[in-house]
């Protein structure tokens, strides 16, 4: 029997498996919508703490799991059928969408990641990632030659994701986008009588207008030393529709023309919903 002393110690190794941050990236939210909120903090918890030996893989679906009443997530909004609804599980690609800035920036391999149908506003253009239980996941694999833990948090109005690891490298990514082409919304008007069971007064926004864009993406590693570009990478390209904002107009007896609002692309009268 030969015997060979260890090169480190078990507490020598634990202080350099996860020493460092490959990356750490923040996106704001409202603490205000309840139901949201619970879904956002559930998706969190059951990301936290993922490791992921080098090759491995990570799905988004598996780790967060359906999104169900019986698992404690809530209805919020979600986006069907080109607008949008209350849906169970409702803001959960808020952490997804923060993951995968967390990803990129620390340069590993994405697998799998789509657009939402429209812009959400709490990451870059071209920076968010929709998911769906059953159609769409967000995939990526631990291409580093290091173990990875992921650590994802709600504080205040900030959810926060951290890759932690060892990181031998010489550069580091920032992301880039371009933006390519806009689309403008258009406004309607929704007629409604004063009773209407919303509260809706006169000019009161029902939906709100969002700008459909057209975005290129971009993964640029820059020298750590000389903060100089090394290579600017096409990463992907999305397409985000248009939203047309809603206006009420409150019909009564003396209300014979609409209040003068005009938003995006001009007032136009509502098709129906």
């Amino acid at each position: 029997v030969v015997f060979t002393e260890p090169t480190m110690t078990v507490r020598d190794f634990r202080s350099k498996l996860f020493r460092d941050p490959l990356s750490t990236i923040s996106s704001s939210f409202n603490p205000g919508l309840k139901g949201r909120t619970t879904n956002v903090k559930l998706a969190c918890d059951f990301c936290n703490n993922v490791i992921l030996n080098p090759g491995d893989e990570f799905s988004y679906n598996k780790s967060v799991g359906p999104r169900t009443y019986e698992r404690g997530f809530k209805d919020a909004t979600v986006y069907v059928a080109g607008t949008t609804e209350e849906g169970v599980g409702g803001g959960i690609c808020q952490v997804s969408s923060t993951l995968y800035n967390c990803v990129l920036t620390a340069d590993l391999e994405v697998l799998e990641r789509e657009n939402h149908m429209f812009y959400p506003g709490y990451v870059d253009p071209g920076l968010d990632c929709a998911v769906n239980w059953g159609t769409l996941d967000f995939r990526f694999r631990n291409s580093s030659g290091h173990a990875i833990r992921i650590e994802a948090s709600l504080d205040g109005y900030n959810v926060t994701v951290k890759l932690l690891s060892t990181d031998d490298k010489d550069y580091y990514v920032k992301m880039e986008y371009d933006i390519l082409r806009t689309y403008d919304f258009n406004t309607y008007y929704r007629d409604l009588d004063e009773d209407n069971a919303e509260g809706y007064r006169n000019g009161d926004t029902i939906v709100d207008g969002v700008e459909g864009y057209y975005v290129e993406t971009y993964r640029c590693r820059y020298d750590k030393e000389t903060n100089a570009l090394r290579t600017r990478v096409y990463e992907t390209s999305s397409m985000y529709d248009a939203r047309d904002a809603v206006i009420a107009r409150i019909t009564t007896p003396e209300t014979t023309e609409p209040p003068n609002i005009i938003i995006g692309g001009g007032v136009h009268e509502d098709p129906g919903g």
